[in-house]
This record gives structure tokens, sequence and C-alpha cells, in this order.
């Protein structure tokens, strides 16, 4: 705020001076005291005018930092109102709303069948389809006690980091989040499971000729999934018209390195 009378009022340089001027007379008076030729009143004197410089000092300075009009957090301002220079504010007006998204609150519904599964400090992958190739990292750290009784799922609120800035308050996503996590698996593209006579099934290559595996599969993600049986790790696997493709039958290797 621009007040040159209130800051000319404040007299923070005199002040300022004031103190110094006052600090030093101390010094002068203590080693003067220690010599005997200083009494114990003229020190404490001393001492007295030090203590009302700084109070003074330390007034000024308050008196000028009210003039400056600080936010008590970082951000971006949004929803400012259209107000120009000179515009009077009122106490309690408000002229903006500052956000600060660098982390943002996920509104997720969990249908009935899965709240089980839920509970707070479980990791979330969430995603954009503005940006579908983009997953941003959270845990849930809310969960209502009780469903919604019109729409039977439970309201669940997930705290997600948003370094980038890239999601953006009232945004729509799409959540995933992680029952449970297995390391050093064998993990394939989901598309590659698929059915032969109601069993999961995936297709190998051996010898030029395609093999027919069954496969037990295990936890899956939104485009992995995770075989417990059936194929081991460094075996090739047919990833084109496995759809239609038969077992036995001739296929052509491509791309395949060699040492």
């Amino acid at each position: 705020l621009e007040n040159e009378e209130w800051i000319v009022g404040a007299n923070v340089a005199s002040r300022k001076l004031a103190r110094q001027t006052a600090e030093h007379t101390v010094k002068e008076k203590a080693a003067l005291f220690e010599r005997g030729l200083a009494t114990e009143v003229d020190l404490n004197n001393a001492k007295k005018d030090l203590a009302d410089a700084v109070a003074s000092y330390e007034e000024a300075r308050i008196k000028v930092n009210k003039t400056e009009v600080r936010a008590p957090i970082g951000g971006v301002m949004t929803e400012v109102t259209q107000i120009t220079q000179g515009t009077e504010i009122r106490a309690n007006e408000v002229i903006g709303k500052i956000v600060d998204y660098h982390q943002v609150l996920v509104d997720i519904r969990i249908p009935n069948s899965q709240v089980l599964a839920i509970a707070l400090g479980k990791p979330v992958r969430v995603s954009n389809y503005a940006f579908p190739d983009r997953v941003f990292e959270g845990k849930i750290t809310a969960v209502d006690p009780v469903l919604d009784p019109t729409t039977r799922t439970l309201r669940v609120v997930a705290t997600v980091e948003n370094p980038d800035l890239m999601l953006r308050p009232g945004m729509f996503v799409r959540t995933e989040i992680v029952k449970a996590a297995h390391r050093d698996v064998v993990v394939v593209p989901k598309k590659l499971v698929v059915k032969r006579q109601n069993q999961d099934v995936i297709f190998v290559e051996e010898s030029a000729r395609a093999q027919m595996r069954n496969v037990e599969t295990g936890l899956e993600s939104r485009d992995s999934i995770e075989i417990v049986d059936g194929i081991e790790e460094g075996d090739r696997l047919i990833t084109s018209n496995y759809e239609t493709l038969r077992g036995r039958t001739r296929v052509r290797v491509t791309g395949l390195d060699t040492p």
C-alpha cells in the first residue's frame, strides 16, 4: 500500500539512529563505570534510554510493515474482482482467492462391492484424458465412515502430487487405487491374454510355431496383468494377430536380437 504520509510519520530512519546512539552511550557509560568515572545511576539511565529507543524503533518498523499486505500462503490468484488502483478496500472484503495446487484433492466414489479394499494411506494413480501418458501418484487421505444413501457409494479423498500444475481444480480424472502390489513377477500387456474355451491363454513362439499356453493370472492394472503360472521370463510372446491364432500355426519372428 502506498501511503507516504504514513511512512514519513513512522520516522524509521530517525528512530534507528536514536537506537544506535543509545547503544553507543550504554557502552561508554559501562566503560566509565568500570573505571569509577560514572555512577551506577548514570549507567542505568543509559540502559533505560536504550530500551526506550529500541521500543520506539520496533514500533516504527511495525507501522511501516503494515503497508505491506502479505498472504499466508503462496499460489495463484483466482476470482479476482474488478478493482482499480486507488480503490478503497473495506475490512473483510474479498478481492480474490489464492489457489495452491501443487497438491490436489481428488474426490472418488467407491462402489459398495469395493469398500473392503479401501483404507487410509492406500496408493492411488491418477490420469487425465488430455495427457493419457502422464500418471500422477498420491494416496488416500480421507474416507467417509458411511455410504451415500442415494448412490450406495463410499466417498474417498486422495491427495495427489501435482508438481507441474498439469491437473487443475475442477478437472475430471481417472483414478486407480492400488489394492495390492507384487514384486519380481512376470507381467505382460493385458491384451495378450485371450480366452479359449473359457480359459485364459497366451501364445508364445517356439521353433517358428505358435504354442498356446494356459495361464493363471494375478493382479492387473489398466494395461498390464500378472502371470502367476504358464509362462516364464524370457518366453517370446506373439504380439500380433493373436486374437484368431491357433496352436502350432507357423509364425514369422521379426526384430529378434542376435549376439
